[in-house]
Protein backbone atom coordinates (compact mmCIF):
# COMPACT_ATOMS: atom_id res chain seq x y z
CA UNK A 1 0.00 0.00 0.00
CA UNK A 2 1.71 3.21 -1.21
CA UNK A 3 1.83 6.18 1.15
CA UNK A 4 1.10 9.72 -0.01
CA UNK A 5 4.16 10.96 1.89
CA UNK A 6 7.13 9.12 3.40
CA UNK A 7 6.90 8.51 7.15
CA UNK A 8 9.93 8.21 9.42
CA UNK A 9 9.39 5.74 12.25
CA UNK A 10 11.41 5.78 15.48
CA UNK A 11 11.15 2.44 17.31
CA UNK A 12 11.16 2.73 21.10
CA UNK A 13 14.24 2.28 23.22
CA UNK A 14 14.24 -0.97 25.16
CA UNK A 15 15.15 -0.83 28.85
CA UNK A 16 16.62 -3.89 30.57
CA UNK A 17 16.43 -5.00 34.19
CA UNK A 18 20.15 -4.30 34.58
CA UNK A 19 19.79 -0.67 33.53
CA UNK A 20 21.10 -1.20 30.01
CA UNK A 21 19.16 0.33 27.16
CA UNK A 22 19.03 -0.62 23.51
CA UNK A 23 18.13 1.98 20.92
CA UNK A 24 17.12 1.35 17.34
CA UNK A 25 17.71 3.44 14.25
CA UNK A 26 14.80 5.30 12.72
CA UNK A 27 13.63 4.14 9.30
CA UNK A 28 11.46 5.65 6.59
CA UNK A 29 8.48 3.99 4.94
CA UNK A 30 7.17 4.94 1.52
CA UNK A 31 4.66 2.10 1.50
CA UNK A 32 3.08 -0.31 3.96
CA UNK A 33 4.00 -3.98 3.55
CA UNK A 34 0.69 -5.44 4.78
CA UNK A 35 -0.41 -9.04 5.19
CA UNK A 36 -4.05 -9.70 6.05
CA UNK A 37 -5.05 -12.69 8.17
CA UNK A 38 -8.62 -14.04 8.16
CA UNK A 39 -9.68 -16.61 10.74
CA UNK A 40 -13.29 -17.77 10.29
CA UNK A 41 -13.09 -19.99 13.40
CA UNK A 42 -11.99 -17.05 15.56
CA UNK A 43 -14.18 -14.62 13.57
CA UNK A 44 -11.38 -12.08 13.13
CA UNK A 45 -9.51 -10.30 10.35
CA UNK A 46 -6.22 -8.67 11.29
CA UNK A 47 -3.44 -6.88 9.44
CA UNK A 48 0.26 -7.27 10.05
CA UNK A 49 2.49 -4.43 8.85
CA UNK A 50 6.11 -5.41 8.39
CA UNK A 51 8.32 -4.78 10.43
CA UNK A 52 5.96 -3.80 13.28
CA UNK A 53 5.54 -6.61 15.82
CA UNK A 54 1.91 -5.87 16.75
CA UNK A 55 -0.99 -6.44 14.37
CA UNK A 56 -4.16 -4.41 13.88
CA UNK A 57 -7.57 -6.06 14.29
CA UNK A 58 -9.83 -4.91 11.46
CA UNK A 59 -13.02 -6.82 12.19
CA UNK A 60 -13.97 -9.34 14.86
CA UNK A 61 -17.06 -11.00 16.24
CA UNK A 62 -20.29 -9.47 14.98
CA UNK A 63 -18.36 -6.99 12.79
CA UNK A 64 -16.64 -9.98 11.15
CA UNK A 65 -20.00 -11.55 10.39
CA UNK A 66 -21.42 -8.27 9.06
CA UNK A 67 -18.54 -7.53 6.67
CA UNK A 68 -18.85 -10.92 4.98
CA UNK A 69 -16.74 -11.34 1.86
CA UNK A 70 -14.72 -8.14 1.95
CA UNK A 71 -12.57 -6.87 -0.91
CA UNK A 72 -8.91 -5.86 -0.85
CA UNK A 73 -10.01 -2.23 -1.17
CA UNK A 74 -12.30 -2.60 1.85
CA UNK A 75 -9.51 -4.17 3.91
CA UNK A 76 -7.06 -1.40 2.93
CA UNK A 77 -9.62 1.29 3.78
CA UNK A 78 -10.45 -0.36 7.12
CA UNK A 79 -6.74 -0.55 8.02
CA UNK A 80 -6.28 3.16 7.34
CA UNK A 81 -9.45 3.90 9.33
CA UNK A 82 -8.19 1.87 12.31
CA UNK A 83 -4.76 3.55 12.18
CA UNK A 84 -6.39 6.97 12.19
CA UNK A 85 -5.24 10.37 10.91
CA UNK A 86 -1.84 10.36 12.68
CA UNK A 87 -0.25 7.49 10.77
CA UNK A 88 3.25 8.03 12.20
CA UNK A 89 2.08 7.73 15.82
CA UNK A 90 -0.19 4.78 15.02
CA UNK A 91 2.66 2.89 13.37
CA UNK A 92 5.07 3.67 16.22
CA UNK A 93 2.44 2.35 18.64
CA UNK A 94 2.65 -1.03 16.90
CA UNK A 95 5.99 -1.57 18.65
CA UNK A 96 6.13 -2.63 22.26
CA UNK A 97 8.72 -2.59 24.96
CA UNK A 98 9.83 -6.23 25.13
CA UNK A 99 11.93 -5.70 28.24
CA UNK A 100 10.07 -4.13 31.20
CA UNK A 101 11.42 -0.87 32.58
Amino acid sequence: MKLDNPITIQPPTLHGFNGLTTGFAAFTLTELDVTFYDSPTQRVVSASIRPMPKSVILWQGDEYDAVGDYTQAQADARLLEKLGPDLKTALENLFFNLIPQ
